[in-house]
């Protein structure tokens, strides 16, 4: 083997290390992010599925760690990072449809889908929802608003009714507001306020559904399933607890296509 190619061999091996300990502390970074983001929700509001974006996180470090180890295992490597991919593609997936809206301001009715509050105090993806809701008002004051969600474990009004006071002080006038208050899942909260839109527009109506843009999706099909002519505008959810709620999301799409609803 001459100089040259002894170098080359160098140079090549040296190149490969270099990438190889930049995806370690991309993993790294990525999982430390994670982490930080799942304490940093928790102040503001405990769910299950935050502890599995901390669990993510741990994953992504420890994978950043033992990144070179787990190279030598091809097919095992080929498994870890075919699943990573699948499922950051499913959550842009998910990103790119909840963020394209497609109302057009003269729909009927909004569906504002329910979230957890604290105490009575909407949290932070149902006061973005309650926004967007407020916002399509100014422009379409025709509309009714359906509010939904009944009350859950540890809040002390139903959703509905915080989202209706919410609503109210952002200028919604009461009579532009109907509650749904018997609702539990997505899928309740559409078909309940199904129920009670048909009532209000015995001809049938136009609706357009609120919800945080990781939900849009799933509660499009949801409405479509149940016989809801629906457009959809996806609200923000916030930087923090994202992860956790596309995972979950995914997990919830998944159980959607093997016929679940909820």
């Amino acid at each position: 083997m001459d100089f040259c190619t002894l170098r080359r061999s160098f140079t090549s091996i040296r190149l490969k290390k270099n990438i190889l300990n930049a995806i370690r502390i991309i993993l790294a970074a990525a999982g430390l992010l994670l982490i930080l983001g799942a304490v940093i929700f928790l102040l503001s509001l405990v769910t299950l599925w935050i502890f599995v974006q901390m669990a993510a996180g741990v994953f992504f470090v420890a994978l950043g760690v033992f990144l070179p180890w787990l190279t030598k295992k091809k097919l095992l490597c080929a498994a870890v990072f075919t699943v990573i991919g699948l499922v950051l593609a499913g959550c842009v997936f998910l990103a790119a449809y909840g963020n394209a809206d497609n109302a057009d301001y003269t729909e009927d009715a909004v569906i504002v889908l329910g979230a957890g509050l604290r105490g009575e105090t909407p949290s932070y993806p149902l006061r973005a929802r309650l926004e967007k809701a407020a916002e399509y008002y100014a422009r379409n004051p025709s509309c009714v608003i359906a509010v939904c969600g009944a009350q859950g474990a540890n809040e002390a009004i139903t959703e509905a009714e915080a989202m209706r006071r919410y609503l109210a002080a952002n200028g919604v006038p009461n009579e532009a507001i109907i509650m749904e208050t018997r609702s539990v899942t997505t899928y309740q909260n559409l078909t309940f306020a199904d129920e009670l839109l048909a009532e209000r527009f015995p001809e049938g109506y136009r609706a357009v559904v609120i919800t945080s843009a990781f939900h849009v999706f799933r509660a499009g099909r949801l409405a479509h399933g149940a016989g809801i002519n629906a457009a959809h505008i996806g609200a923000d959810i916030g930087l923090f607890g994202a992860p956790a709620n596309y995972i979950r999301e995914l997990v919830a799409v998944a159980a959607m296509i093997f016929g679940r609803k909820g």
